[in-house]
């Protein structure tokens, strides 16, 4: 099982952005992976999930046989986030196994109009 990695992220609110997770030291260790999603809650303690991104290889420069996922996070999604949310990085692969490479906290930034 690949090290679990703390990797925190920033986005404005209601910005649609990319996020490139490079998983170190887990080359082909998701070729098997039938599926990647980004989960985020309000807060660690929280149960309810806010929302999921999910991705599908070679989408968006997936690479997952090289260890790089990459999610989208859309404009209406980042619009729900609240300041301090947190996400994990699921990945099942094909035998049903559940893995999380990467976790952290959201920086929610607030667009500033003049």
């Amino acid at each position: 099982m690949a090290q679990r990695e703390k990797e925190d992220i920033s986005i404005y609110q209601g910005e649609t952005k990319n996020f490139t997770f490079n998983v170190s030291g887990t080359a082909g260790a998701y070729a098997s992976a039938q599926s990647v999603t980004l989960s985020v809650k309000k807060s660690i303690d929280d149960s309810a999930v806010l929302f999921s991104e999910t991705a599908t290889d070679s989408q968006n420069g997936n690479s997952w046989t090289n260890g790089v996922i990459v999610i989208k996070i859309t404009a209406a999604n980042s619009a729900l986030l609240v300041p301090n949310c947190v996400y994990d990085l699921k990945v099942v692969k094909s035998g049903g196994e559940v893995q999380v490479p990467c976790f952290g906290d959201i920086l929610v930034k607030q667009k500033v109009f003049a």
